[in-house]
């Protein structure tokens, strides 16, 4: 079990590079491909910017500039990312090949983001993405929504710390759910390369499952030294006590569930995915 193909959506913005550099470092550590995807709008999508009231000749003057424009942002985007590929030392290839050691392709679509990664997002083994703390220009919410929810695959939320590693050490948070265990698996690479793993579970008895130090001893048939520490609730929400536990551990990477209720209910005041997406300043791998 490891991570061998990485799939980065590129919205050709300055944020882009937070996510190309969590993939490359988790590309240089598990020898993985890494494939920058950006989507263009297409003409019936570009037409939506554009004035109804406009006359005929005008409209379509607007629209075919509108597209050369479009043209442009994904030549620089492209450009963009070859440079910084070539920058950290990864080689450019299209397919696998007996070369060893990190690789890197560049792939455009035309369409609807949130389609094209429902329907792309399963053909790889993680989905990095920029975490949405990082402001307007992150990974759009819905195309976010989708990875998660989607594409059967992890995703791992960039942050914006500068790292040449992720996963030394790793926080799993544990509430005996089902997507909490769906990480579990997703992390097993990370978790057998890290030199510190705590699994953390806050007792608030919500959910049925194995208890943490079940999950423990698994661990250790995957050659995984792992403690446990169990907290009672107290005056902080759950997502609270995840980011303060993770931060008083030093670790460099929070293993969770995403949505372990459901998408609205997790997105209500308290709710641990919604607080980790708002307030997460390290990477977080999230699975459902």
């Amino acid at each position: 079990m490891t991570i061998k193909s990485i799939l980065v959506p590129l919205a050709g913005s300055s944020i882009d590079e937070v996510a190309l550099k969590s993939a490359i470092v988790v590309a240089k550590q598990f020898d993985a491909h890494v494939e920058g995807l950006h989507i263009r709008i297409s003409a019936d999508e570009a037409s939506n910017f554009v004035s109804s009231r406009l006359d005929t000749a005008l409209y379509a003057q607007v629209i075919e500039k509108l597209q050369v424009q479009i043209g442009q942002e994904e030549q620089e985007a492209r450009r963009s990312f070859e440079a910084f590929i070539e920058q950290s030392g990864l080689r450019m290839a299209s397919e696998p090949s007996e070369a060893t050691g990190p690789s890197a392709s560049w792939r455009s679509m035309t369409g609807d983001p949130v389609d094209i990664i429902a329907h792309s997002g399963g053909a790889f083994d993680l989905i990095v993405a920029s975490h949405p703390a990082l402001g307007s220009e992150a990974t759009p919410r819905p195309v976010l929504d989708t990875a998660i929810f989607n594409t059967a695959r992890p995703v791992l939320l960039a942050s914006n710390e500068a790292t040449s590693r992720i996963g030394e050490t790793v926080l799993l948070a544990w509430n005996r759910g089902i997507q909490a265990g769906r990480a579990l698996i997703s992390a097993i690479p990370f978790l057998q390369a890290a030199s510190k793993v705590v699994v953390l579970m806050v007792t608030t008895g919500a959910k049925q499952g194995p208890e943490p130090e079940e999950i423990v001893a698994n661990l250790a048939w995957h050659n995984v030294d792992a403690e446990v520490k169990k907290l009672p609730p107290d005056h902080r929400s759950v997502g609270e006590v995840l980011l303060d536990e993770a931060a008083e551990i030093g670790a460099d990477l929070l293993v969770m569930g995403a949505y372990s209720q459901n998408r609205l209910r997790d997105r209500m005041p308290g709710g641990v995915t919604k607080a980790i997406l708002a307030r997460a300043n390290l990477p977080v791998l999230m699975a459902r």
